[in-house]
């Protein structure tokens, strides 16, 4: 069937069609052009190699500046798309993910969602976690005071789930509640635990039990998280990025003693803060919190958490990620990744890329992605 996902774009943004909802209306615009596609067995699909393609979330608006150039300084990649496969016929998929959700993908081929609603997001594709985030030691605190109830519990519990959701095998994990104390919500995890997919599915089965009741003390839940994180007790840890994430629906403390005596001045532990529901509380002791520990606060819809999937990897390392089922088709893959840095014409926004390169059953060969790793995209800077 004819959609956007099958026209390629062939003018720059600012000459895109948008209908009256402020969507690209590409089928409405005359210099859009509709592909033709072969069937290739190599591919188990219907493709044409002289584009590429790209698939946006659903739960995006096409028509925002940010996602415009991202389509537009992206379309450099096609040529080096064609290069790498006229080097090397047997390589398959070519894939490129954005933070900003944008997938464009080599060679061009109709997008297929499973279900009619097309719920695919590359930021939560395993290689795309993999590839953008370093290992991490991370505790999760979450505020069950009285004044958490109702749809604020349910958005924190949520939350919580979702955050779960952006670690890997990589990253190893504890969730505890706090009120007037701080407890593990799974009681036999006494420390930080791998997050795989078993240990995530227990802290969420024991999350959907936590109940709102007592006041709220921000000393106890940070006091648990930092001795979690500093006691050395000989149990495997990720050894890399420390963290805690803290969600309340807001208060007036910022345990300043408890940082005085765990994290500065060294601040090793970095502290993140997320306002959850709507209320009334003052967020300013909460961005105090952040800020002054080398955190930052987050009070944005659920969606938003995506960001914690990146964190500030090593630019221009080429990383050989596991083997996962491919959204393209194919029964399984080898994906070989290389994290870039995009900095945005106006040099304020910085956004991590992770750009991968897909085959078949088969092994990554790095020299694919020379041209890429010496920034060769047109004006943009990486």
């Amino acid at each position: 069937p004819d959609s956007w996902h099958h026209r390629i774009k062939t003018l720059p943004a600012s000459q895109l069609t948008l209908d009256e909802d402020g969507e690209e209306n590409l089928m409405e615009n005359p210099y859009s052009m509709k592909l033709e596609f072969v069937d290739d067995p190599n591919f188990k699909n219907k493709v044409n190699y002289s584009f590429s393609a790209v698939q946006i979330p659903t739960d995006i608006y096409k028509g925002s500046p940010v996602i415009l150039n991202e389509l537009n300084w992206t379309q450099a990649l096609e040529r080096v798309f064609i290069d790498n496969r006229r080097e090397d016929s047997s390589l398959r998929w070519q894939v490129f993910g954005s933070s900003t959700g944008v997938t464009r993908y080599y060679p061009a081929t109709p997008w297929r969602a499973p279900n009619k609603i097309d719920l695919y997001d590359v930021r939560r594709r395993p290689w795309y976690i993999q590839g953008a985030s370093s290992p991490k030691d991370m505790i999760i605190i979450v505020d069950v005071s009285g004044s958490v109830s109702g749809l604020t519990l349910k958005l924190m519990k949520s939350s919580v789930i979702q955050m779960l959701d952006t670690l890997s095998d990589d990253d190893y994990v504890n969730v505890a509640r706090f009120n007037e104390k701080a407890d593990a919500v799974v009681p036999c995890f006494k420390t930080l635990v791998q997050a795989t997919m078993r240990n995530k599915k227990i802290f969420k089965e024991s999350i959907m039990n936590m109940q709102a009741k007592g006041t709220t003390d921000y000393k106890s839940g940070f006091q648990f998280a930092f001795e979690q994180l500093l006691n050395d007790t000989g149990a495997p840890r990720a050894g890399c990025n420390k963290m805690i994430m803290m969600f309340t629906d807001g208060g007036e403390d910022r345990a300043q003693d408890i940082f005085e005596k765990y994290n500065w001045p060294n601040k090793t532990i970095r502290v993140f803060t997320f306002s959850v529901g709507q209320h009334n509380y003052d967020v300013t002791p909460l961005q105090w919190i952040a800020c002054a520990n080398k955190g930052d606060l987050w009070a944005q819809p659920l969606s938003s958490l995506l960001w914690l999937k990146t964190g500030r990897p090593l630019v221009h390392a080429l990383s050989f990620l596991r083997r996962f089922p491919s959204s393209l088709l194919l029964s399984c893959s080898t994906t070989g990744g290389v994290t870039q840095k995009h900095k945005a014409n106006e040099g304020a926004t910085v956004l991590n890329i992770v750009i991968v390169y897909v085959r078949a059953c088969a092994y990554v060969n790095a020299t694919m992605i020379t041209a890429l790793s010496r920034g060769q995209l047109n004006n943009t800077v990486i």
